[in-house]
């Protein structure tokens, strides 16, 4: 039976809530408690969860002012935990465009097989649709895409680095290698994509999970 991505959606304390991607049966939809449990299963393999802002990753901001679109960054301290805060404009963009503007880390990376999800946190005022995109040795980029609009609330996120985790796929210079998240990861980048879900301007933080 094929795959599908399901996204676990959970309250906590302090009225945060936790997004979780994980590789569940399409049958285990209909059945919280089979969902449950492969969850729970999926987690324990992932000992140590990948932080993104407290990796000493360099951050750069992508615009796209081909299209008007624009986008800036700033590194800050945001509740106890290291933020980048993306603020964009996507106001001039000619309608019906594919624009997408966020960051980019791209030097010193070199995630490896086994070094557990990626988790981090986001929050803003306005809905936006976000992209979180890697890229790995074999030139492949592997994406997932996330709606928000939790009204400026924190949004946990967690990443499993594997290939079913990831509805698009592209590139690839290795053919035999593409159906495959080819280890090391070398590129990261986190973007809000223009559309109908997302706010023309706005500002998001994204910070990883806060500090005990």
């Amino acid at each position: 039976m094929p795959a599908a991505i399901n996204i676990q959606k959970t309250s906590t304390i302090m009225n945060r809530t936790h997004l979780h991607f994980h590789l569940v049966p399409t049958f285990a939809k209909a059945f919280p408690v089979l969902l449950l449990v492969s969850a729970l299963t999926l987690c324990s393999l992932h000992a140590a969860p990948q932080p993104l802002f407290d990796s000493g990753y360099q951050w750069k901001a992508s615009p796209n002012k081909g299209k008007n679109a624009e986008a800036s960054i700033a590194e800050e301290t945001v509740d106890n935990a290291n933020a980048v805060i993306l603020d964009y404009d996507l106001s001039n963009v000619e309608e019906g465009s594919s624009v997408w503007v966020g960051f980019v880390a791209d030097k010193d990376l070199a995630i490896q097989e086994g070094d557990g999800p990626i988790r981090f946190r986001m929050k803003a005022a306005e809905p936006f649709k976000l992209k979180f995109a890697l890229s790995d040795s074999n030139q492949m980029g592997h994406e997932v895409f996330i709606n928000y609009d939790e009204g400026g609330q924190w949004y946990d996120v967690e990443i499993p680095l594997e290939y079913q985790a990831f509805s698009l796929h592209c590139g690839g210079v290795d053919r035999d290698l593409i159906k495959q998240i080819t280890y090391p990861i070398v590129r990261i980048g986190i973007f809000v994509v223009m559309g109908d879900s997302t706010a023309p301007k706005g500002t998001v933080t994204f910070a990883d999970f806060p500090k005990k």
